[in-house]
């Protein structure tokens, strides 16, 4: 968050030039709500973000109405609006659920590399936005007034509480996205993706009527009058356009970073936070006036999403045009070579070779070549709360296992595997859940190794480490074999879902 600051000057009757402070608590608050998210926390960001907009609107009130402190009353308002946010995230640290301690920082030093490089979007938006606002406020004291720079300042406090929605639907998709891309699924990440958008659009469209409805009385709450209530009108209406644009591109650039792909979330980082915005005040200001600073924000996001789908349409012919001539070479050099398997690809055959139509999502994706390379086939299977669809989801594993050459141990192992697993998710795990779900998803490789994925938001739990040695020996049968044959199994519960993911290698491995 970036609080502008405008002092006035009683003996010359006009605003000094405004500065700006970059709050330490909202770079705080930035990574709170990122680890208590990962932390298995994801309430405290919600809630977080909707104490500090209420305690926005409040602190700004008494500033302003109550102590009469003006546009530094606003700034400082703000500024513990975020703190009391990071007092709500700090709550999360005495709990029983945090893994957060202490550890030796030397043999993590060779990360830092790493974790810069991740942050580089987040670095790039601020160095971008601070140079944005000076721009902005240089502007607007040229070629209109003081009450043009405190409608400026007020749209500070509008934007924190617009970007409520952006930060969450963003931050979430980080998180998933980063989850899905290390399973190479890229049927979850696309679905990720689209109830994102849909989620975030009907949320941000609801938001842009309803502030563009009532501008007037919500540069109201800020005290302004005269000119600078006429300007923050104005402004408040014109920025309030761009949030459900700024939304899908801030949807990307965390899509991008969760997908590592930094290159394109530093790209859209700086366009969406203020180049294309500046350039655009920068050329129309001298004859449009303020007017061309309101303008700005919503020509700046849509030229930074009108110029991803260019440059993804463009390189994704330039990768059809080359899996294409790989393919040919394959095909070529592999004329005897047993044809592969159907799966649900999506589009993409071995080596990466697109071969179906691809939808824009496809394009803007940027997954690599590689993704999914060496899957031979893969099928997803839904299965209700209930034990008769446990039963015939079971069933349907072993006739996908069956149907794909699949040796007889693993297609009988692999069943009865799940079956237990999501029994226990049924049995014991859904009590506090209202909506409960289970997924599986299998892939066959190219190489024979066979990788079960289960998923389920049901309460925090490892199968794999069901403790058998009191129970029943003939109980759990599948859990048992399955401990006994895999090459490799990972858990890992995220915003509120149990991951597992087993490797079973083929039977010649």
């Amino acid at each position: 968050m970036h609080i502008l600051y405008t002092g006035y000057s009683a003996s010359e009757g006009a605003f000094s030039v405004p500065f700006e402070l970059d709050d330490p608590s909202s770079v705080l608050l930035q990574l709170l709500m990122g680890f208590t998210r990962l932390d298995n926390a994801p309430q405290l960001g919600i809630v977080a973000i909707v104490g500090m907009s209420v305690c926005d609107v409040i602190f700004n009130l008494v500033a302003v109405c109550v102590l009469d402190l003006g546009l530094r009353g606003m700034g400082l308002a703000t500024a513990l609006a975020y703190c009391v946010a990071v007092g709500i995230c700090c709550t999360h640290f005495p709990s029983k659920r945090n893994t957060l301690h202490l550890v030796n920082p030397v043999p993590h030093v060779g990360q830092l590399a790493g974790v810069l490089k991740t942050g580089l979007p987040d670095s790039l938006t601020r160095a971008t936005v601070m140079v944005r606002t000076f721009t902005f406020n240089w502007l607007l004291l040229t070629v209109a007034s003081a009450g043009a720079v405190a409608a400026l300042s007020m749209l500070s406090s509008v934007n924190s509480f617009a970007s409520s929605v952006t930060i969450g639907v963003g931050q979430t998709a980080t998180l998933l996205c980063g989850i899905f891309f290390g399973e190479e699924d890229r049927g979850a990440l696309k679905a990720t993706l689209r109830t994102g958008m849909r989620m975030g659009l009907v949320l941000s469209c609801a938001l842009c009527a309803a502030v563009f409805a009532f501008a007037p009385q919500v540069v109201g709450l800020f005290g302004l009058e005269g000119d600078a209530e006429a300007f923050g009108v104005v402004a408040v209406r014109a920025f309030i356009l761009c949030v459900p644009i700024d939304l899908i591109n801030q949807l990307f650039v965390n899509y991008y970073q969760g997908t590592g792909n930094v290159r394109a979330a530093s790209a859209i980082a700086v366009g969406q936070s203020g180049l294309f915005a500046v350039l655009f005040a920068l050329g129309t200001v001298w004859f449009w006036g303020a007017t061309a600073v309101w303008t700005s924000f919503l020509v700046g996001e849509a030229v930074t999403l009108a110029l991803q789908l260019v440059v993804a349409s463009v390189l994704w012919r330039r990768r059809v045009a080359k899996g294409a001539a790989a393919g040919a070479a394959e095909v070529a050099a592999n004329e005897s070579a047993a044809p592969a398997i159907a799966g649900d690809r999506d589009g993409i055959a071995a080596g990466g070779a697109v071969v179906d139509k691809a939808t824009l999502l496809d394009k803007m994706m940027y997954l690599p070549e590689t993704f999914q390379a060496d899957w031979r086939a893969s099928a997803s299977f839904a299965c209700a709360p209930t034990p008769e669809a446990v039963v015939a989801c079971s069933q349907q594993v072993a006739a996908w296992c069956e149907s794909h050459g699949v040796d007889g141990r693993r297609s009988y192992l692999v069943p009865l595997a799940v079956e237990e697993m999501a029994a226990n998710a049924v049995e014991h795990g859904f009590a506090k859940t209202k909506h409960p779900a289970v997924d599986v998803k299998l892939i066959l490789k190219r190489d024979g190794t066979l990788v079960l994925r289960m998923r389920d938001n049901g309460a925090a739990f490892n199968p794999m480490d069901l403790d058998l040695s009191a129970a029943d020996p003939c109980s759990a049968v599948g859990i048992q074999m399955l401990r006994q044959g895999v090459r490799e199994v990972e858990y890992q519960n995220t915003v509120g879902l149990n991951n597992v993911v087993v490797t079973l290698p083929a039977a010649s491995q």
